[in-house]
């Protein structure tokens, strides 16, 4: 039996399918044409790598040796702003090896208040893009990797700075574990003269304590510092330090948040008293290239014990105030930033002793005219 059509239905059919695509193409159409806005929204919470690095920005601070979180001698890691858009950006000197190329990045964010996300911290573990943004610094390549911290549960789609409490970021292979493991570093915003954008510092690192006292902060590299280590080590066992010239290390001094200075320093004190505690050694300070810290070019800082606390600070000042040559002798706190090729190791000395050494400047500070400074030989004891 044949089922005949009649031409009605076929008409209805075809009304229909006309209909359908009508409507299908109507939906595709009004897609497209939404607002800008809506794109941009879309773009942001599936992208979230799209904004780039101000470039000339990191290579002045490159040449500056300035307001990193952390440096090596491959690769330094800034935190820097950009209108509301906070970033981390990490610049790795050229040539990369396979693991500074391949290598997973982890940045893990701890907030003043965890409640905002219900964990303990915000986990951003990503890919490197492909690594094509560099800059010239000296001669020196340099290749650029950026990240913006974006996420949609904080306001406009950013995590600021000011609601983190610190962060560890890093760089890992799955099988072969981290190439790079960096913890707590702690950021506090600032500005720096030598760039438009909005830098990051260690926090606490050039800031005046609050009750008064001055800061100064000592930076060395840990291939030098161990020296000092093993200096202190001998000093232990032997009961005594004894110092010769070859015990001074390379580094730099800062006050405040004046510039860094270069200086050499060792550590001093005959008896280990000046060493016998796990922090807060006794260090002399050599000022170089003709510089001053405090107007002083040699001091030393230790452990206010060692002096009797306020008593010699007393006896200064009253031999000064009656005429006789006198110490400059103050309390500052102390810190010390020893870089490693993987970290940075952060040593709070907390309140310590400055003291004035001998040397010419001594005798102009005390308004005497310049002349012979007699010092015993410590080596024929």
């Amino acid at each position: 039996m044949q089922i005949q059509t009649s031409s009605n239905t076929k008409t209805y059919i075809l009304i229909a399918f006309s209909l359908a695509i009508v409507l299908m193409l109507g939906f595709v159409f009004s897609i497209e044409n939404q607002p800008k806005k809506t794109q941009q929204k879309v773009a942001k919470q599936n992208d979230r790598s799209v904004i780039k690095t101000s470039s000339v920005d990191i290579a002045n601070l490159i040449k500056s040796n300035t307001s990193y979180l952390y440096k090596d001698e491959n690769l330094f890691v800034f935190a820097t702003q950009e209108g509301i858009v906070p970033k981390i950006t990490f610049a790795y000197k050229a040539p990369l090896s396979f693991r500074e190329i391949n290598d997973l990045v982890y940045i893990h964010i701890f907030l003043n208040d965890p409640k905002v996300i219900k964990t303990p911290f915000y986990n951003m573990t990503f890919k490197a893009p492909k690594l094509t943004d560099t800059i010239n610094v000296d001669g020196q390549q340099y290749v650029l990797l950026t990240k913006p911290l974006l996420s949609l549960p904080f306001k406009d789609g950013v995590i600021p700075f000011k609601e983190i409490k610190h962060i560890n970021l890093g760089r890992f292979h799955r099988k072969k574990g981290r190439s790079l493991d960096l913890k707590q570093l702690r950021i506090d915003e600032n500005k720096t003269k030598k760039s438009i954008t909005k830098i990051l510092v260690p926090q606490n690192a050039n800031k005046p304590d609050a009750s008064g006292f001055k800061t100064i902060i000592a930076y060395a590299k840990e291939s030098k510092f161990k020296k000092i280590r093993s200096k202190r080590n001998e000093a232990l066992q032997k009961g005594i330090l004894l110092t010769e010239d070859k015990d001074f290390i390379k580094g730099e001094i800062q006050l405040d948040s004046e510039d860094r200075l270069k200086t050499a320093f060792r550590l001093k004190g005959d008896w280990i008293d000046h060493l016998n505690r796990e922090e807060q050694w006794s260090y002399r300070f050599v000022i170089k290239d003709d510089k001053t810290l405090l107007g002083m070019r040699k001091f030393s800082i230790q452990h206010p014990e060692t002096r009797k606390y306020q008593w010699e600070w007393l006896f200064n000042k009253v031999i000064k105030d009656e005429g006789i040559i006198g110490l400059r002798y103050d309390f500052v706190y102390f810190k010390q930033y020893i870089e490693n090729k993987n970290a940075v190791a952060y040593i709070d000395n907390k309140l310590m002793a400055l003291e004035e050494s001998f040397d010419k400047i001594l005798i102009e500070n005390n308004q005497k005219r310049e002349g012979i400074i007699i010092a015993f030989d410590e080596s024929m004891l």
